[in-house]
């Protein structure tokens, strides 16, 4: 499940820096790793766009780390021309179409890449056709509006859509923007049918926006990861102390400051539970 991606990148950064994972973070400490994690970050996508320009079919490289998608924009003179040479026909042309979705290219590829009848909902409305970004809105709209119970229930209908990555970074307007922050309003709970043991651990639906919204879009201090993951479990709901319920008020005043946003962040816990490693 992506929730864990956020939470995987910063472990790994803090093992490289030999930080440990449960320290609690000042804001300063944020500000500090965070421009790590920015600089690793770019290093390792320099070296990616380096390797797709010098083999074939590496187009899959550029989008395996969802933190190279706040720095692949840089790019799209450099890779845009190969990206469009093989957009359709192959097996592998959907990671050329992503790609070029993100990118900042010329009109004669946007149109065809929204005449050719295989793209995908999410890149045709990162090229600028209005009604996939207005249907993008809709399926978020009605996701919001589920009752969602199960992580199989939540993947259908968020992830498997990608409405994150397509609100937040293909869209990426000031509008899909304010919907899909909106939506961190919901208090629905689901059963983590993943985690160990008995019982099973609960996930507030806010925790996997707010977790997108991290990875897609954050910055220091407040909205980044390394922040939120102090937050993420409790054992109990009584253990969702002061400190947990201030940083959902930050948030609000920071929404509000940014995206002139008056939304209230009621979710009784991020996770409820025990902390476990996903094994591969």
């Amino acid at each position: 499940m992506r929730i864990i991606v956020i939470i995987l990148a910063t472990l790994f950064l803090l093992s490289c820096l030999g930080c440990a994972a449960q320290k609690q973070y000042t804001l300063d400490d944020v500000d500090k790793l965070t421009s790590r994690l920015d600089s690793i970050t770019q290093a390792k996508l320099k070296r990616d766009v380096e390797i797709f320009l010098a083999e074939e079919d590496k187009a899959y490289l550029l989008l395996e780390n969802p933190y190279y998608l706040k720095f692949i924009k840089g790019y799209s003179n450099s890779i845009s021309a190969k990206l469009f040479l093989n957009y359709k026909d192959a097996s592998s042309s959907h990671y050329n179409r992503r790609l070029l979705g993100l990118l900042n290219i010329p009109q004669f590829m946007k149109d065809s890449l929204i005449n050719y009848k295989y793209t995908e909902l999410e890149v045709k409305a990162g090229v600028g056709h209005k009604e996939s970004c207005q249907k993008i809105i809709q399926l978020y709209k009605e996701f919001i509006s589920r009752d969602i119970a199960t992580i199989d229930e939540l993947n259908m209908h968020y992830y498997d859509k990608k409405l994150d990555v397509g609100l937040l970074s293909y869209i990426g307007s000031e509008e899909s923007i304010r919907v899909f922050i909106e939506g961190m309003q919901s208090i629905d709970i689901y059963e983590d049918t993943n985690s160990p043991g008995s019982p099973k651990n609960k996930i507030s639906i806010l925790t996997n926006l707010l977790s997108s919204y991290c990875s897609l879009l954050g910055e220091p201090p407040l909205t980044s990861g390394f922040y939120f993951n102090q937050f993420l479990y409790v054992e109990s709901e009584r253990d969702f102390a002061e400190e947990h319920k201030r940083y959902l008020k930050q948030l609000e005043e920071f929404f509000n400051k940014k995206y002139n946003l008056n939304i209230k962040l009621n979710a009784p816990f991020f996770i409820l539970g025990q902390e476990y490693v996903i094994e591969h």
